[in-house]
């Protein structure tokens, strides 16, 4: 399975979207049922602006292999190569997207909506079994959600390397997304025995 990340991405947006659907303070603007409009996107914030479109983004913006990970799940042998998942972690910005300039109670609004991101992700730090969506519904999979802490510097280099006027924000890492090498499982002998003296390994019957 090479769909992790959507996976992950799509586990995510629902779970925010289920809370701020429920929140006595802001579900009048996420739930449709209720006149809402505002969103919970993967698009990145300029993104969300330029559609006319207002909410929360939980943008993807860096993707970086799990080191700490890559060696332990070993699941196939196949020409002596093994062949094991691809252990990732990945980074979202979450910012709230606005329209300040005709909402009177749009800095409350947008720390209130940070506030109940902040919540959620505290109270569902580690998401499996039913909170799964996508291709990792179903599956046994964990994934652990940890708030990142940016300095102002680095907030302000990335909002300037996307040449956007800076927001508020908060990032999130989420550990471990797997993706599934493309090779077929190959069932090799186990090793059993060494023999030291000759170096080499025999199999038990």
């Amino acid at each position: 399975m090479n769909t992790g990340i959507r996976a992950t991405s799509l586990t995510l947006r629902d779970l925010v979207t289920q809370k701020l659907r429920r929140d006595v303070n802001l579900r009048n603007f996420f739930d449709p049922a209720l006149g809402g409009a505002m969103e919970v996107s993967l698009l990145a914030p300029e993104d969300l602006e330029a559609a006319g479109h207002e909410g929360v983004c939980l943008w993807l913006y860096r993707i970086e292999r799990d080191d700490q990970t890559l060696n332990q799940s070993r699941r196939a042998m196949r020409d002596g190569v093994v062949n094991r998942p691809l252990p990732l972690r990945v980074h979202y910005l979450t910012v709230p997207v606005i329209d300040t300039q005709h909402r009177a109670d749009g800095p409350e609004l947008e720390q209130n909506i940070l506030g109940a991101v902040l919540q959620t992700f505290h109270d569902h730090a580690t998401l499996r079994g039913a909170d799964l969506q996508g291709d990792l519904a179903g599956s046994s999979q964990e994934i652990h959600v940890r708030l990142e802490s940016l300095d102002l510097d680095q907030t302000s280099r990335m909002w300037e390397a996307l040449n956007h006027a800076f927001q508020l924000c908060i990032s999130y890492e989420v550990a471990v997304v797997p993706i599934d090498s493309a090779l077929e499982p190959f069932n090799a002998p186990r090793v059993d025995v060494v023999v030291p003296e000759y170096g080499l390994a025999e199999e038990l019957a």
